[in-house]
């Protein structure tokens, strides 16, 4: 069996609006660009709610990638996107980029709501055992869906000092799509999104200080979580 990594994402969610300025970009652009990213800056036309009714109003948006385009920092009104194609890359050096973007967040005065922490993983199981993931997950039933999905969410707390925890959302889905994708085959493709993030309504003072014990430790739950279902699928290919 062949276990490799789609991608692997962070989500800061901000506690105000980002708009852009015309001001504003470079300052951003300028901060971020210690980090090696690249800058795309898109215009486009959005629409706001005033006395007036609906209005239409210019809407700036900004893109870093590096170069290779394994690395991508996507800036949305409420929330930042860092997601890494880097299949090869360490939770480590993942988490510590992570923490870079958000230390300069920080430093241009945005405060964050929420946390998350993502992977996307691709189980590659032996020929034919596509067909009975399904009945394996659930038991014996009738039903043998040719593609399908499965979610569950698991919740702990993650305790940042002696008087800071927070709720932690673990969300697993895993599912099987029988499809052929760029000449690839995936019936016998298992595929495993995971999104270990904080609960909705947290404190942002909470969310602030937990920051970067989050990242390490929703790390370590991905990748426990990524060795259960592969010592279930281990199982099942020795049947």
């Amino acid at each position: 069996m062949n276990t490799t990594y789609n991608n692997r994402r962070s989500t800061v969610f901000l506690s105000s609006p980002l708009n852009f300025t015309e001001e504003l970009l470079p300052k951003y652009i300028s901060e971020f660009s210690s980090l090696g990213l690249l800058p795309t800056v898109n215009k486009g036309l959005g629409i706001k709610l005033s006395p007036k009714g609906i209005e239409p109003e210019e809407v700036i948006s900004l893109d870093l990638k590096k170069l290779d385009e394994t690395l991508r920092v996507s800036f949305g009104p409420d929330r930042v996107d860092v997601v890494s194609t880097k299949v090869d890359e360490t939770w480590d050096k993942f988490c510590e980029i992570t923490i870079q973007i958000s230390d300069v967040l920080l430093k241009l005065g945005k405060n964050f709501s929420r946390l998350a922490l993502c992977a996307s993983v691709k189980f590659r199981l032996n020929d034919g055992q596509g067909e009975s993931a399904y009945s394996n997950f659930v038991g014996k039933s009738e039903e043998n869906p040719v593609e399908w999905q499965i979610r569950k969410v698991n919740r702990y707390s993650l305790q940042a000092s002696e008087d800071t925890k927070a709720v932690v959302n673990d969300v697993q889905t895993i599912s099987r799509n029988n499809i052929t994708v760029n000449d690839e085959v995936l019936k016998d493709v298992i595929i495993l999104d995971l999104d270990l993030n904080t609960l909705v309504g947290t404190e942002s003072e909470v969310i602030q200080s937990i920051r970067k014990p989050f990242w390490h430790a929703a790390s370590m739950q991905i990748q426990k979580d990524i060795s259960q279902y592969q010592a279930e699928f281990e199982q099942w290919q020795q049947k």
